[in-house]
């Protein structure tokens, strides 16, 4: 149908200039031209208007060119029915229009390019496990659209979660171990370990039993797998669960150094780490020495305790106790046996009753000797002295590493004489000697026999028989028992013919004088950890320079000490020397020296 506009014509006349369709009521102002299938193909017509008007005017034209389009077609459309969440979906399309566009009706996604006869659809998180739904339309000018709807679903990826998805187990007590599985859009699924135990059950359901092979522990940790099949669209997801296997805990006790009774001592815990708990059968006390360690005061009455050790485990593993039974070191117990009188020039037998002694040693307050001054049982031949002075102390100490006794006998002489009173009164010596003191300060008088009370450092009274409390030796001792003797400038000449009296004076003319230096030195503690102390115990007073030498032979500290004539103390400066092997060298003025070996632990 045309429609012009045409004024002051007398006729009209339209012409086809293209085309090959007919004009209807050509010669009126709206005609119709009937399109042929060629203009079809042609794409267009042209057709002609020609106005004539009466003369003297001259005719008017117009022409009109009539485009032909074509009706929008949709062939195809290419989507996937199902895709897998986080995957861009490519939506294509086989159409013929002018132009296109895509719609989603459905979602929450977005379009690259909506008009594009080709696009990609990002879709969002909430689009998973749902349609996503919309429509292609195929559109012309002047021609109605073609529409086609479309939807396709979006799975999600598999998810697992397992439980248990840790397992500690100990190695000696294996357990079957239930495994299950939370399994969200999966499509199927499967059990596997690279363990050498067995499931119990279906391996393809999500409740599975793992049973540990005996040789799992070796491989230290097995993994239990499942494995779970994605839906259309998705990868398959596997998980793993671990089972490790922890060794049984390891706790060992023992006491550091010699358990002694009368002293306290260490009791320590070696092994794995962790939290321990001490408990002890005997009659003294614990006290907390560090986090692994207990120190034992015992009582006089222990003769054994029990400790026991908890272990508390910080694995799969049960706690582990151990008990153990520390018998006890007693100090040494000596009777030196009972005072004896003897005639001048007999031999005196002396056999000391001692118990829990290492070490026996006899001494003597005058100038005879023992024939075996080490053994219990021996001989003494008392000298000249000892018959001056019409009897001699003879002592005898018994050592182990716990402590030092001794007790004292007194041996009375008597002269060859008829009658012991016609000895003249003037032929004894002015004074009695001066008694030996052990290394602990303790005199060895004869309580029995008119001596004093034996005292130690401390002042403290000492009967025979009993243990030395003052005396504090660690398990492992270092003492020197030697003995430094000033000899005579001279020998005696005429000691079977002169007298007593005569002889000393003759010897202060001379400035001969005849005695024994007594002096030892031992080192307390030894091994030491923060403080050590040299004691020096000697007759006489003195002075002494000591010396600390470590393992090389450098001299680390002097010190420049009096001593007094009984127990003397010298701190050593070992605050901050690290642990090792050091030496201890004392030397008097009087020309008594020794070196004594010190071990310093930390």
């Amino acid at each position: 149908q045309l429609n012009s506009l045409i004024q002051n014509a007398s006729s009209i006349q339209w012409n086809i200039l293209t085309g090959n369709g007919v004009m209807l009521n050509g010669n009126t102002q709206n005609p119709t031209y009937i399109f042929h299938t060629n203009d079809y193909a042609r794409g267009f017509v042209k057709l002609q208007v020609i106005a004539n008007a009466d003369s003297p005017c001259k005719a008017a034209k117009d022409t009109i060119q009539i485009h032909l389009r074509k009706k929008p077609v949709i062939h195809s459309l290419n989507i996937p029915s199902e895709v897998c969440e986080g995957q861009p979906v490519e939506l294509k399309a086989n159409a013929t229009a002018d132009a296109y566009l895509w719609t989603i009706t459905v979602g929450d996604g977005t379009l690259d390019n909506p008009f594009a006869l080709n696009t990609i659809y990002n879709p969002a998180p909430s689009d998973v496990n749902k349609f996503t739904k919309g429509q292609f339309k195929a559109m012309s000018i002047g021609c109605p659209s073609a529409i086609q709807h479309f939807s396709f679903y979006i799975n999600g990826n598999p998810e697992i979660t397992l439980a248990p998805a840790v397992v500690q187990m100990c190695s000696n007590a294996l357990q079957p171990v239930n495994f299950n599985a939370l399994v969200n859009n999966g499509n199927g699924m499967i059990w596997s370990t690279n363990g050498g135990g067995n499931f119990i059950g279906d391996v393809n359901s999500p409740f599975i039993t793992y049973v540990p092979s005996p040789n799992d522990p070796n491989q230290g940790n097995v993994k239990i797998t499942l494995k779970v099949k994605g839906k259309p669209g998705c990868d398959d997801v596997t998980k793993d669960a671990m089972i490790f296997f922890d060794q049984p805990n390891n706790l060992v006790i023992a006491p550091v150094g010699t358990a002694c009774a009368n002293l306290p001592f260490l009791v320590t815990a070696l092994g794995d780490p962790g939290n321990i708990t001490w408990d002890f059968v005997g009659l003294g006390s614990i006290m907390p020495f560090d986090d692994r360690t207990i120190t034992y005061f015992p009582n006089e009455l222990d003769n054994q305790v029990i400790f026991s050790a908890t272990l508390e485990s910080t694995n799969s593993c049960p706690d582990v106790t151990k008990v153990l039974a520390v018998p006890l070191m007693k100090v040494p117990t000596v009777n030196a046996g009972p005072d004896q009188v003897i005639q001048a020039g007999d031999p005196v037998a002396v056999n000391a009753n001692i118990n829990n002694g290492n070490m026996v040693g006899w001494f003597t307050s005058g100038d005879g000797t023992f024939l075996q001054p080490n053994q219990a049982a021996t001989i003494y031949q008392h000298g000249f002295a000892d018959q001056m002075n019409g009897g001699v102390q003879l002592t005898v100490r018994a050592v182990n590493v716990c402590g030092m006794s001794e007790d004292n006998m007194m041996v009375l002489i008597r002269s060859n004489s008829d009658d012991p009173g016609d000895q003249d009164s003037t032929d004894a010596p002015d004074d009695n000697p001066d008694l030996p003191q052990d290394s602990l300060n303790v005199n060895t008088g004869n309580q029995g026999s008119g001596g004093n009370t034996p005292q130690d450092s401390l002042g403290n009274n000492h009967n025979n028989n009993s243990a030395d409390s003052t005396y504090q030796p660690s398990d492992t001792m270092y003492v020197s028992t030697d003995t430094s003797y000033i000899p005579p400038d001279s020998t005696c000449p005429a000691c079977d013919t002169l007298s007593y009296n005569a002889l000393k004076k003759e010897n202060e003319q001379n400035n001969h004088i005849y005695h024994k230096r007594y002096i030892t030195s031992i080192l307390l503690p030894n091994p030491a950890t923060s403080h050590a102390w040299l004691s020096i115990n000697s007759d006489e007073k003195g002075s002494a320079e000591v010396k600390l030498i470590n393992h090389i032979g450098q001299t680390i500290a002097i010190i420049s000490a009096k001593f007094g004539n009984r127990n003397s103390l010298i701190e050593l400066p070992i605050e901050n020397l690290p642990s090792g092997s050091y030496y201890v060298s004392l030397k008097t003025t009087d020309g008594y020296s020794k070196t004594l070996p010190l071990i310093i632990q930390r």
